[in-house]
C-alpha cells in the first residue's frame, strides 16, 4: 500500500513526457465531476506514493492510487480509470468483459 495518503483516486503520470502529459490532460478534460488528483512521477516518489512499485517500472506507465492506497499500473488501471470518468462506468465493463478488452 502507498505511504502517503490521497484522499481521491490520484493520476500519477511523467510530467516530463509529452505522451504522457498529453494523456494526463485529456483524462483531466474528460474529468468533467473534477473527481481525479493529479500528480508527476517526481512528487510522487518525494511523497513515497510509489513506494510499492518498483523504481525501474515507475517510468514505464501511469500509475493509479486509490484512496485506500491501491497502486494499479498502465493497462492494469484502464478499467478502474474509465470508470471513474462520467459515462465510464459501460466502457470500464465492456474492457474487463470483452474478450481483448485489454488490448483494444
Amino acid at each position: 500500500m502507498a505511504q502517503g495518503l490521497v484522499q481521491r483516486f490520484t493520476l500519477i503520470y511523467d510530467a516530463d513526457c509529452g505522451p504522457c502529459a498529453r494523456f494526463r490532460h485529456a483524462v483531466g478534460f474528460l474529468d468533467t465531476y473534477r473527481d481525479l488528483d493529479f500528480a508527476s512521477l517526481a512528487d510522487a516518489d518525494e511523497r513515497g506514493l510509489l513506494d510499492t512499485v518498483q523504481p525501474g517500472l515507475r517510468h514505464r506507465s501511469f500509475h493509479l492510487i486509490s484512496p485506500r492506497g491501491t497502486v494499479r499500473s498502465g493497462a492494469e488501471a484502464l478499467p478502474e480509470l474509465i470508470g471513474l470518468l462520467p459515462g465510464g462506468s459501460m466502457v470500464s465493463r465492456v474492457v474487463v468483459h470483452v474478450p481483448f478488452g485489454y488490448r483494444t
